[in-house]
């Protein structure tokens, strides 16, 4: 009996301890930014992403004020957030590692795997818009506008015309993707890694410089997620159609699985690998 009693009354502390650890991150969630929690626990972002909230561009928001530009309850979100249990010592653990190592980490595990996909949808786009856009099977950019003629002269509606748009701006986010990434490879980055390895002195160091350079970034990455979003309500969040072939599908699961990608490259730099560089750069004045 008394050995029963024992693990009873441990096992009630360990409960009680772990409410108070619950306890403790719900009150801290309340006042971090949506951006801290997931650079915490990269985990949250399926939460945020449930609920539409933007955690990658919109980062520096509380809950609470995310919450009320969608339109949800806090409560949810908070309950949502304390259903994921706690966190693996070394799960996704990126706010952890030394700026030289994410910054490799980003290159090679996104912007790499951005330089193979970007054509592989771009082809997709266009086929897929030219099959059941059009319904000639002709490219797209025989098409200037969303009104098509058979090869008898009259004027043909498109089965799903939300398909040229798509493909459109898909090019366009390509486009700005390829440029924004080369830019950081050639700039960007370089001057981080040389600000971690201690490589900049004060005396020719500005710190307006690395503020500049960081907002330039952040303007890149919500033109990015406008289009990403654009192609994500042209689609109907990627939902498909009753008439869609295999290759429809394929472009659908392709698309979407790059906007999770491009979210989680933004996350990476908005709200850990910059805030970082910008308090490096403090130490330098």
């Amino acid at each position: 009996m008394r050995l029963k009693y024992f693990f009873s009354e441990i096992h009630k502390k360990y409960i009680l301890i772990l409410t108070l650890k619950v306890q403790t991150i719900m009150e801290a969630f309340k006042v971090q930014t949506i951006g801290e929690i997931a650079a915490a626990d990269y985990r949250t972002s399926r939460v945020f992403r449930s609920f539409g909230i933007d955690f990658y561009c919109g980062g520096d928001k509380t809950i609470a004020d995310a919450c009320s530009e969608v339109n949800i309850e806090p409560e949810a979100v908070n309950e949502a957030l304390k259903k994921l249990g706690r966190k693996k010592e070394k799960e996704n653990a990126y706010n952890n590692w030394p700026l030289n190592f994410l910054v490799d980490y980003i290159i090679n595990n996104h912007h790499n795997k951005m330089r193979k996909v970007l054509p592989e949808i771009k082809f997709y786009a266009r086929k897929v818009a030219a099959v059941h856009g059009g319904g000639g099977g002709e490219t797209i950019d025989m098409y200037e506008d969303f009104t098509f003629h058979s090869s008898m002269g009259q004027p043909v509606r498109s089965r799903h015309i939300e398909l040229i748009a798509m493909s459109r701006a898909f090019v366009k986010l390509a486009a700005k993707i390829l440029k924004h990434i080369n830019n950081q490879e050639q700039k960007v980055f370089p001057f981080i890694k040389k600000m971690a390895a201690n490589k900049i002195s004060a005396g020719n160091y500005k710190k307006s410089y690395s503020i500049s350079m960081v907002e330039m970034v952040q303007e890149e990455h919500k033109k990015a997620d406008v289009l990403m979003k654009k192609l994500r309500s042209l689609s109907n969040n990627f939902t498909l159609p009753k008439d869609a072939c295999s290759t429809y599908g394929v472009y659908y699961k392709k698309l979407q699985a790059f906007e999770e990608n491009m979210h989680k490259h933004i996350h990476l730099e908005n709200n850990i690998l910059f805030p970082k560089a910008l308090k490096l750069s403090e130490e330098l004045q």
